[in-house]
């Protein structure tokens, strides 16, 4: 019963919810979390059993997996080895130094080794040169296996069934080398493979960039908030972007989501999983220990690791699901603790009703998932819901025929794609999206690709295009075809039966700004154009 409560309070928590009602990567990604969590404490109750092996290298195969959904599960090693090292060692100081080592270079290995390192040997290799590679390790399990070197034989399983699950990436390869009409990134040839595992569409930071708060600080637009770094990180990336989600979803999320409603919940689940939580160290610490590393490394570790600017786009709660799943564990484990003590309570004291008491006790107890269930059931339900489906129509209505419309980011890009591919909306124009317009395979698309977009640039100035010097505010002049002008005119004439007698205008004249500055000699700041501002420049001027 306590799991069951639980379980229904994690599946109510807002950010959950959230998840899972969105096509996007964090439901499934909490999924392989807590199929791996569950399975590796499965594990714990029947390592002596011979064939026990059997459920690590499911764990090995379900991480491969999950690597191709999210990153995020990688996060959950650190508390699969905790429980292999309690079941296989036994505890002291030196040796559990040594798992901290040992956990931290597996997990490396995994991350950055394995997710960044495969898709390097496939660069050098080739997919020829990975089969053999893949064919020598199978080799060397079989020996391995033939000389009863069980461990160094597990070990080796587990890293061939991550790299076979992380193998559902070359589906990604597959289907762009058909050339669906959506294909970002088009990773159809080996090089844009490589460029797109490796995620360099987001630039790259340094290595240690987690660590300097003071860059993220200064960085922010919001800085004069803050009163030093230090202030900083309490402030805004710990408390507003970890504590604030963290009590939402097990105290209260106000209406305008500014600040916590401690009233919301009733404190139900954070009294559940506070008291789960202590009950778990007294009981097994070893497990207790376990289920914090998971609680702070879906957490806080991810606070610490993005060292997020302030603001940000959007909400993040969703990024830590984990930690909340964690928390939800001790939530079970407080209800089935306060169950066991008023059983035992009653039992001790004679009393014949007790099992009575008992279920009522746990009756009480499930008004904390039905709270949570009422309160969040009309924020979450998304029935009728068609603001981005009446949204993305509008747009693509109030736009002619050949038009190119301008969009910003995901949020207002991906609804109008789906009304141009799945409902056949709006195809006869291109929406061109300014975050993608940075990237060289996104503006050869709409260059080459129907409804073809207006590009003057050859294909391989599109391959070198980068940021264009602009010192200062200057004017800038397009000289407008009047051909084409009055092509238009004549076709809106025909629509409005009105036609403006004002002569018309001979070119196009505005001022721009420079959209950045970057670092210059002697420590000056040069102004620069962005490739998504030459591009539309290119795109009006042609």
């Amino acid at each position: 019963l306590g799991g069951a409560i639980g379980a229904l309070i994690f599946a109510f928590t807002p950010s959950f919810w959230f998840n899972a009602v969105e096509a996007e990567v964090y439901a499934p990604s909490m999924l392989f979390t807590g199929l791996v969590v569950w399975l590796v404490f499965h594990w714990s109750e029947r390592s002596e059993q011979i064939g026990n092996e059997k459920y690590i290298l499911l764990i090995a195969y379900l991480i491969g997996l999950a690597l191709g959904v999210h990153l995020l599960n990688v996060l959950a090693l650190p508390t699969v080895f905790m429980i292999i090292y309690y079941r296989r060692f036994p505890f002291t100081l030196v040796s559990f130094a040594l798992l901290a080592v040992s956990g931290v270079l597996l997990t490396l290995m995994v991350y950055p080794g394995m997710v960044k390192g495969i898709p390097t040997m496939i660069d050098i290799l080739g997919f020829g040169g990975m089969v053999v590679l893949m064919a020598i390790a199978i080799l060397v399990l079989w020996l391995t296996l033939k000389q009863r070197q069980h461990a160094l034989a597990l070990l080796l399983s587990c890293v061939l069934l991550i790299a076979v699950g992380y193998s559902s990436y070359m589906t990604i390869y597959i289907r762009s080398g058909l050339d669906p009409s959506i294909d970002e990134n088009n990773p159809e040839t080996i090089g844009e493979f490589i460029k797109y595992m490796n995620r360099e569409q987001y630039g790259t930071r340094g290595a240690l960039y987690f660590l300097d708060r003071a860059a993220a600080w200064q960085e922010s637009p919001n800085r004069n908030d803050y009163r030093s770094a230090g202030d900083f990180f309490w402030r805004y990336q710990v408390n507003r972007m970890y504590v604030r989600y963290f009590l939402w979803n097990f105290a209260g999320n106000p209406d305008d989501g500014a600040g916590v409603d401690f009233g919301k919940f009733w404190l139900i689940p954070l009294l559940l999983g506070l008291i789960g939580s202590f009950y778990h160290f007294y009981r097994d610490w070893k497990h207790g220990l376990a289920v914090l590393v998971l609680f702070l490394m879906t957490g806080l570790a991810i606070i610490i690791y993005l060292n997020q600017p302030d603001p940000q786009p959007r909400e993040r709660d969703y990024s830590y699901v984990g930690s909340f799943f964690a928390f939800a564990i001790w939530v079970g484990i407080g209800a089935a603790a306060l169950l066991e003590k008023i059983t035992l309570a009653l039992r001790r004291n004679g009393n014949p009703a007790g099992s009575i008491v008992g279920w009522v006790a746990a009756l009480l107890l499930l008004i904390g998932p039905a709270r949570m269930l009422a309160v969040n059931y009309h924020t979450q339900d998304r029935s009728g819901n068609f603001v981005a489906w009446d949204y993305s129509y509008n747009l693509l209505r109030s736009c002619e025929s050949g038009s190119v419309l301008f969009t910003n980011g995901d949020n207002d890009t991906f609804p109008l794609w789906y009304l141009q591919e799945v409902e056949g909306i709006g195809k006869d124009m291109r929406v061109a999206n300014l975050s993608l317009l940075n990237t060289s395979w996104y503006i050869e698309q709409l260059k080459n690709r129907e409804p073809k977009v207006p590009i003057s640039l050859t294909d391989e100035q599109i391959q070198n295009i980068n940021l264009a010097r602009w010192p200062r505010r200057q004017a800038f002049e397009i000289p407008i075809q009047m051909e084409q002008y009055w092509r238009a005119e004549t076709d809106r004439y025909r629509r409005t039966l009105a036609l403006d007698s004002v002569a018309p205008p001979q070119k196009m004249s505005f001022e721009i700004e420079p959209k950045l500055y970057v670092p210059g000699p002697n420590r000056q700041r040069i102004g620069v154009l962005r490739v998504q501002d030459l591009m539309i420049l290119n795109i009006l001027s042609t």
